[in-house]
């Protein structure tokens, strides 16, 4: 049984550290702006990368060299060296590197050793081997035929669905590095039950995007704001954002629930904004930039973009009641509908005969009474005949705005991709990201201000500024 700790535990300074330093520097020492503070994090940053990669080499061999020697599975290593070094190094490392670039943040300078910062460079490279076995098994329910600028794993020759046992291997590898490197820190269950209940949030999150977007069936009724977030969430946001920064937390000896309560508050947020982000940049961004061509509209994805021209194409709608309703009104005009006695009768001789009509003046003053109604329903023309009609026409301009997106979104056809993205325009949707942008990004900011308390805030302003803007 484990000694019960204090609200905020930490190990050495930790978290009170940085409250205690925070306490005692002055707001223009502690701004992201200082040049001195600049230079010194680009520098660490360079050499993290650097050293970084080189760990990655180093527990390759560690791992396959050991087995190796076994001669009856020293054919299998030779195949799993293969595996890890095809589908583990290649991306941008962010979130192996944020494992690092925490830590730093949170501990004293006196902890910064050389063994404390390897054993963080491992446990980030074990996010990293995390995200490649998604990414492996991914590419597979996908049917993707590209990733990082190779073909996907399962796509390599003599490869096919073997790749999903490979996929199996690369997260046990995970497991195997955390015994041999954290095996008898203080942190290392917490880190198991991080690393195993965040593989198990985003499987439920996968599950969430493939029922949502089946393969062959388009159903726009999925597409709600309250499902795309959650798909995020669980998909996204627990294992790119609140596991390096979680890993960090719990390996600089801060274990309080409500710290790692008011941390996964704001990733989780900065998670949707990443991931708002990404879908902009599927069918905004430059793939010379991005290094990708956007598929999201192709695969059926319930991409933001989509679930924004659903609300939009909803709203135009119901902006243009109005203007239906003067139209059905002028309708029932020249139809030759009246009101007498609180009941609708057709004119004798009909709208299209001389008979029964009503004199020019009449059919002004009616026109006049009928858009009155338009404003003040209940008087006037026959109320439901009317209501019937605005409800029908509303139908109908449902269906066709609907159109465009039911018939081609989903579709492998250029043409139809190019009718969806077409749509987007007329949405305006471009505009509805930038301040989307804008306004979520002062909102991460007070979130930080008010949610960051005992941990350092800047640590997490320094992730929202790297995504702010960011165009890949």
């Amino acid at each position: 049984m484990r000694k019960k700790k204090s609200k905020l535990t930490v190990g050495k300074k930790g978290a009170r550290y940085y409250k205690k330093k925070r306490a005692s520097t002055t707001s223009a020492q502690t701004d992201m702006g200082d040049s001195s503070n600049k230079k010194l994090k680009m520098a660490n940053h360079d050499g993290d990368v650097k050293r970084f990669d080189e760990v990655f080499h180093q527990l390759v061999t560690k791992l396959i060299d050991e087995d190796a020697k076994n001669p009856e599975i020293s054919d299998a290593m030779v195949r799993f060296r293969q595996v890890l070094e095809y589908n583990c190094p290649g991306g941008k490392r962010n979130r192996g590197l944020s494992v690092i670039t925490s830590y730093r943040f949170l501990v004293s300078s006196d902890q910064l050793t050389e063994e404390n910062i390897h054993r963080a460079m491992v446990v980030g490279w074990c996010i990293e081997w995390l995200q490649a076995f998604f990414l492996v098994l991914d590419d597979i329910m996908d049917q993707s035929q590209t990733r990082r600028g190779q073909p996907c794993w399962y796509r390599v020759e003599e490869v096919g669905n073997m790749a999903i046992n490979d996929a199996c291997y690369i997260e046990s590898c995970i497991y195997r590095l955390l015994g041999r490197f954290c095996r008898g820190q203080p942190y290392y269950v917490d880190l198991l039950e991080l690393f195993q209940g965040t593989t198990y949030k985003t499987i439920v999150g996968q599950s969430l995007d493939l029922i949502t977007s089946p393969d062959g069936k388009v159903n726009l009724s999925n597409f709600t704001e309250e499902r795309y977030n959650a798909i995020v969430k669980y998909k996204t946001a627990f294992y790119s954002f609140h596991l390096p920064v979680a890993a960090a937390m719990y390996m600089a000896g801060i274990t309080s629930k409500e710290s790692h309560e008011n941390a996964k508050t704001i990733l989780l947020e900065m998670g949707r904004f990443f991931q708002i982000q990404d879908d902009y940049l599927d069918c905004y961004g430059d793939p010379a930039v991005t290094g990708k061509v956007g598929t999201d509209v192709e695969e059926n994805k319930c991409s933001w973009l989509v679930v924004q021209a659903l609300r939009l194409v909803d709203a135009r709608q119901r902006t243009t009641l109005q203007v239906c309703l003067f139209v059905c009104l002028f309708v029932c005009l020249r139809e030759g509908w009246d009101r007498r006695g609180g009941e609708q009768v057709q004119l004798a001789g009909g709208a299209g005969t001389t008979a029964g009509r009503r004199p020019a003046t009449s059919y002004a003053t009616g026109l006049f009474v009928c858009l009155f109604v338009c404003g003040k329903v209940g008087t006037g023309v026959e109320e439901n005949k009317c209501s019937w009609l605005v409800v029908q026409a509303l139908r109908l301009v449902d269906a066709r705005q609907r159109a465009t997106l039911q018939e081609n979104y989903g579709q492998n056809d250029p043409a139809k991709v190019a009718a969806v993205k077409q749509l987007y325009q007329e949405l305006r949707l471009q505009d509805e990201f930038w301040k989307f942008e804008e306004s979520s990004y002062s909102q991460l900011m007070q979130l930080i201000n008010s949610s960051s308390l005992d941990l350092p805030k800047d640590m997490f302003v320094e992730f929202a500024r790297k995504i702010y803007k960011r165009q890949k």
